[in-house]
């Protein structure tokens, strides 16, 4: 279970974290980093985040890729971080 350690960052029981940075995520978990772009909507104050663009981790595990498996198992982390922030999402893909 996720808990807000700030306005922007959440963390669960194991060390994993979501942040929200810039334009996106950045979803850190075993040692591994992968950055999540968000769509910000406008006027609705909701973000979208795209399942399909979850494909591979950030430098120096970038070689590996993310199967489909471990992309829903992402997902869903995500979405639990986001609830404990309280930011309205949709996940798209």
């Amino acid at each position: 279970m996720f808990e807000a350690l700030d306005a922007t960052t959440a963390r669960d029981s194991c060390g994993t974290t979501v942040e929200i940075v810039d334009e996106g995520l950045r979803y850190q978990s075993a040692g591994r980093v992968l950055f999540v772009p968000l769509e910000y909507l406008y006027g609705e104050n909701e973000v979208v985040i795209y399942g399909p663009a979850i494909r591979t981790w950030e430098v120096p595990d970038a070689l590996e890729a993310i199967a489909t498996i471990e992309r829903t198992q992402i997902l869903a982390q995500i979405a639990e971080a986001l609830d404990a922030l309280g930011v309205k999402y949709r996940i798209e893909g």
